[in-house]
């Protein structure tokens, strides 16, 4: 064997080696590289797949946030898991520390735990399982008529991919302003019938009287036929006002108004109620500041005006004295929106006054402090509730103020005209 041959052979074969162990560097570095750039894409997927959570968890809680219907979910044991703020504000429930808790213990009401129970399965009732919706009213412990509420509540099972029920949702609408609606005008359509009817019935015995046998003679021929004429006046006062009602109602809202000469107006008004007050020997005093303007119709201002000198001197004794006052003031927070400046004008009497009690209902139709003293002076028990309308209406309101023995003050709170736009 050539003695070189050896060394050349040993070379190759330590060639080989290396080439091997270097290509075994490769792939095992190729590798590596291989796994890091999975692991980064994995990790990069795990960042896009949290952030799209993140997103959608966001995008969750601010749809349940600004939603008017409250949702509670509740998990099989009904606890309370989820709540959103409308829920909460409906149910009188906290948002953070009543989480967890179990919702029976939480919300007393016999008809939403039975719809709740119903929902989870703990209540096997098929007829309520076909129909998970109810309207409940919720009473708190010091319930008044005016903090009574009604919830139209619909409740869903949750269910995994295998059927099985996991929680339920309730869903809560709020349907206490419709109620109230519904409730006012089951009273307005009983009032209107209740008002119609009394005159009505006089005027029907006048005329059987009349058509009587033997016939009357003229004195009570002319007695009856009075009671005829006046109660046709209080029925066609009565559907005046109730026309001028539904107007109101009817009407969009008022375009942009020109300025009204509050002094003219006054003097319109109390020139219509000059002849009145005279009959019953009571004096119409007026204190107006000059200059005065509010943005409102002239003739809705005078109308309101003379319901509310009307109904003073109506219930003001003899030799009494009715003031109207007018004045511009400043920064007046109820109309803090309309204007920087705002015109009141009050109409006080020397009457009897108002309980404290008939105040906050005294602008209802067809309210009454004293019914039968209201009717004997021909009032329609509607002319303060147009006053409201009217005024509200232009962007204002009414408020009054009453104490017993010393006489009743209804003001008018009136925005001012804006400046003109340069």
């Amino acid at each position: 064997m050539n003695p070189l041959l050896l060394p050349l052979l040993l070379l190759c074969l330590v060639a080989a080696g290396l080439t091997a162990a270097l290509l075994r560097g490769r792939k095992a570095h190729a590798a590596t590289r291989s796994r890091a750039r999975q692991e980064h894409a994995l990790q990069a997927q795990q960042a896009r797949h949290a952030e799209q959570l993140a997103q959608r968890n966001a995008q969750l809680e601010a749809t349940l946030g600004s939603m008017v219907e409250g949702v509670v979910v509740m998990d099989p044991e009904g606890r309370i898991r989820e709540i959103n703020p409308a829920a909460a504000d409906l149910l009188d429930l906290d948002l953070t520390h009543d989480a967890g808790q179990a919702f029976a213990q939480r919300v007393r009401n016999a008809a939403l735990q039975r719809l709740l129970d119903t929902a989870l399965g703990l209540l096997s009732d098929p007829d309520a399982e076909d129909d998970l919706s109810a309207e409940i009213q919720l009473r708190p412990a010091d319930a008044t008529p005016n903090t009574e509420r009604h919830l139209r509540v619909e409740a869903a099972a949750v269910t995994d991919e295998r059927g099985l029920r996991q929680g339920a949702v309730l869903v809560l609408h709020d349907v206490t302003h419709l109620r109230r609606l519904e409730s006012v005008r089951q009273d307005f359509v009983a009032n209107v019938s209740h008002e119609l009817r009394t005159p009505i019935s006089a005027v029907k015995a006048a005329v059987e009287a009349l058509r009587s046998t033997p016939p009357p003679d003229a004195d009570q021929r002319q007695r009856f036929t009075g009671i005829i004429a006046r109660q046709a006046d209080r029925l066609e006062a009565i559907l005046n006002d109730l026309l001028t009602l539904t107007q109101l109602d009817a009407a969009a809202t008022p375009a942009p108004l020109d300025p009204a000469d509050v002094g003219l107006t006054v003097a319109a008004a109390i020139e219509s109620c000059t002849a009145n007050a005279q009959a019953r020997n009571i004096e119409l005093a007026v204190d107006l500041q000059e200059d005065l303007q509010a943005s409102v119709a002239p003739a809705r201002l005078e109308q309101a005006l003379v319901n509310l000198i009307d109904n003073a001197l109506k219930y003001s004794p003899e030799g009494t004295r009715v003031t109207l006052k007018a004045r511009q003031t400043l920064d007046d927070k109820a109309l803090a929106k309309q204007a920087e400046h705002a015109v009141q004008i009050t109409v006080r009497d020397q009457g009897r006054g108002i309980e404290a009690h008939h105040l906050p209902r005294l602008f209802e139709r067809f309210y009454r402090t004293d019914r039968a003293r209201s009717r004997q002076l021909g009032g329609t028990g509607l002319g303060l509730s147009i006053v409201k309308h009217m005024i509200e209406q232009a962007g204002g309101h009414v408020s009054v103020q009453s104490t017993l023995g010393q006489g009743s003050a209804f003001t008018l709170h009136l925005p001012a005209p804006q400046p003109p736009v340069p």
